[in-house]
Parts: structure tokens; C-alpha cells; sequence
């Protein structure tokens, strides 16, 4: 027969795994406090919401060089090549004589565009967007290097083309899981 000890024991942990799981799913809708990109981990820095959108911030600063990657999910229904077409300008806009790359997923709403940055006097940044459709949204995930151009280490570290690779390796649904609702 059973005992009261063994019924009891039994609640207690389907109490307790009924809890696990509970909060497992709470976590797996909130968005990460580190994220591994292109060898570096970056941290949570902040994240939160403008109006309809969501966004998150993660970082790392040393060796005179400071890396954020912002993840922003725009709920803006302009079409997406609007989207594009408006950042872009933005950027020439305010980067004149850099030179801007653009590079188109074919087949696809997924988008990088990389440039150099002047910052004035002798500060430098590198700035990969990637902007991808996804749903009735588009995700932003925003990779800028601040470093000092006189710092020899820091200009051997940046090369565009390795951000973007690690740009790329996030899908759209990943990219979207940075700024999940944590409620």
C-alpha cells in the first residue's frame, strides 16, 4: 500500500517540477544578460521599449576599444526597401566621404550595410546594420566598434568583414529572441 509519506513526496515534486518548468518558460522569454558575438561575449548593458518598439543593448569596454551590439524589433509597417533606402541616406547623410557597403540577401528581406564612421580627431567607428523582415516586424541588430586609430591593437582587431560574418550566423527569429518581452 502507499504510504501518506510516499503520496506526500510524490506532490511535492510534481509541485516542484511544475515549478521548473514554469520558470523555465519565463526565461526563455526574457532576453539574455550575455551574448557570444564574433569571439567576444557581450553583456547586457540596457534594454526596454520606445513606444512600440523593443530594443537591447549589449557591450563590452576595454582596451580603449568599446563594442555594442543593439538589437532594436520596429514595428514601422513602411515597406521594408523603404526602410533600407531611408537608412541608408541617413547614413550617407551624415558620413559623407565614408563609404557605405550594401549587401543584399537575395531572395530575401535581410539586409547588411557596413561603414567607417569619423568620429572626429582621431576616433574611429565601425558600424554593421543588418536589418531582416520577420512577421509583421523588422529586426535591427546594430554592431559598432569605438576605438582610437592611433591604437595599433585596436586597428589589427577591426575588420568589417568578421562582423558581418558574425552578424550573419544570427537568424532572424535569434536576433528577435534579444529583445524578447520579459514580462
Amino acid at each position: 500500500m502507499f504510504s501518506a509519506r510516499k503520496i506526500m513526496s510524490d506532490r511535492v515534486t510534481a509541485i516542484l517540477v511544475a515549478l521548473a518548468v514554469g520558470l523555465g518558460a519565463c526565461v526563455t522569454q526574457a532576453a539574455p544578460g550575455a551574448v557570444s558575438f564574433g569571439g567576444s561575449t557581450l553583456h547586457q548593458l540596457r534594454g526596454g521599449s520606445t513606444g512600440a518598439d523593443r530594443f537591447a543593448e549589449y557591450g563590452r569596454r576595454d582596451d580603449k576599444v568599446s563594442e555594442t551590439l543593439t538589437v532594436r524589433s520596429i514595428s514601422d509597417r513602411t515597406p521594408f526597401k523603404t526602410q533600407v533606402q531611408t537608412l541608408v541616406a541617413s547614413i550617407r547623410k551624415t558620413n559623407p566621404i565614408g563609404k557605405v557597403s550594401v549587401l543584399p540577401r537575395q531572395g530575401s528581406d535581410d539586409v547588411m550595410i557596413s561603414y567607417l564612421g569619423d568620429r572626429g580627431g582621431l576616433h574611429v567607428s565601425l558600424v554593421v546594420w543588418r536589418l531582416a523582415a520577420l512577421d509583421e516586424r523588422v529586426v535591427a541588430a546594430i554592431y559598432q566598434m569605438d576605438f582610437d586609430i592611433d591604437n595599433k591593437d585596436a586597428k589589427d582587431r577591426v575588420n568589417a568583414l568578421a562582423a558581418e560574418r558574425a552578424l550573419v550566423t544570427f537568424a532572424p527569429a535569434d536576433i528577435a529572441k534579444l529583445v524578447a518581452d520579459d514580462k
